[in-house]
């Protein structure tokens, strides 16, 4: 799963290359960057409960044979086109992988928890590392960095074609072309809560993954690796406090609190053009994931029905993909016409703004319930 998410933004520190190359405008480079979600959407879309139909080992062995050949494609892709059919091969792969990864781990004996907490590690561990090898690779050309992420595939590859001809029975009486996504019909308010909180916290991280590397000023020949050291550090961050203070916190509160914080540092560092205050606005804002992305999957896990948890983390996945392209696909638009730095500050006051109400919402039911057992 790490090595997957991987694949997903390796490409990331590449986009400014590709930009000067293929004279891109600013609206296609951003669509490039989420133009994996596509894949991931259909994924979720149309194989949502694959792992609930056929088992969990070859749909992850699947998803790793998919994400090496978007790679593949990547690395001879000499246009923008051909870039976007390796990238939404690579968003199949994880559109894919989360609802096996949660089916495998459920018929172990690791708690509801500890399962969420293992795949959001994992998910934020695989993110960092394809930004930090596509960023500090990007000098030596980007076909050194597509042999560099396929040489780690290698391995998982070998596995993979094991499981896929070893792939087990599995009884099951669910189609797979039953609706593919599930919304709980018990906890139905609790879920859909947990799917907003999840989309606005994706897409808090969704600013530095997509454009970390150009939120740094593009005249200084490192800005590139600058830009990916943010970005990935705040996916380290954010993997740092999953496994220390986000097992001390229960609610989505103090998360929302530091994403509205972080989302305004961000705004002010690209109004002064300050380094260092965007590298406090990606502690931040790693921070609020950290608190916010183990909270919200596991409540996700509990909700969902018995027999379909692999659909109901999938929608989970989607809610979350959805908070990632969406803002981002805005503000590109809107960066063509109203420039570049002022796209990234509305979007990143507009996540402010939802992340202050998700704080406010909680705190006030929070205080309704402390009201009641008075």
């Amino acid at each position: 799963m790490t090595v997957v998410f991987a694949g997903v933004t390796v490409a990331t520190p590449l986009l400014p290359t590709y930009q000067e190359q293929w004279n891109l405008s600013e609206t296609t480079t951003t669509a490039l960057f989420v133009a994996y979600v596509a894949g991931v959407v259909i994924a979720l879309l149309l194989l949502g409960q694959a792992a609930d139909v056929y088992g969990p080992r070859p749909v992850v062995a699947a998803a790793v044979v998919i994400a090496t050949a978007g790679g593949v494609v990547n690395l001879f892709a000499d246009s923008a086109a051909t870039l976007t059919v390796g990238r939404v091969l690579q968003g199949l792969a994880a559109g894919l992988i989360p609802g096996a990864t949660a089916a495998t781990l459920a018929t172990t004996r690791v708690s509801a928890t500890w399962r969420s907490r293992l795949i959001s590690i994992a998910t934020t561990t695989g993110i960092a590392v394809g930004l930090v090898l596509g960023g500090f690779l990007v000098d030596r050309g980007v076909t050194v960095v597509w042999y560099a992420y396929l040489g780690a595939m290698l391995p998982c590859m070998a596995w993979a074609l094991t499981m896929l001809f070893r792939a087990e029975r599995y009884r099951t009486q669910h189609s797979l072309f039953r609706v593919p996504l599930v919304i709980p019909s018990t906890g139905r308010g609790r879920f859909i809560g947990v799917l907003a909180i999840a989309a606005v916290t994706f897409a808090g991280m969704a600013v530095y993954a997509g454009v970390g590397p150009r939120l740094v000023g593009s005249g200084a020949e490192d800005s590139i690796e600058v830009g990916a050291a943010v970005a990935a550090g705040c996916y380290v961050i954010s993997g740092l406090a999953q496994l220390t203070v986000g097992r001390r916190v229960s609610g989505p509160r103090w998360g929302a609190a530091a994403l509205a914080v972080g989302s305004g540092c961000l705004a002010a560092a690209v109004a002064l053009t300050n380094l260092g205050l965007l590298f406090v606005s990606a502690a931040l804002v790693g921070m609020a994931n950290g608190l916010l992305f183990p909270i919200t999957l596991t409540a996700a896990d509990r909700i969902a029905p018995d027999g379909r948890r692999a659909a109901a983390i999938s929608t989970y996945y989607l809610a979350m993909y959805c908070g990632i392209a969406l803002p981002l696909l805005g503000a590109g638009a809107l960066a063509d016409v109203i420039g570049f730095t002022n796209a990234v500050q509305g979007l990143a006051l507009a996540i402010g703004a939802a992340a202050l109400v998700i704080a406010a919402t909680d705190a006030a039911v929070s205080h309704q319930r402390e009201s009641a057992r008075i």
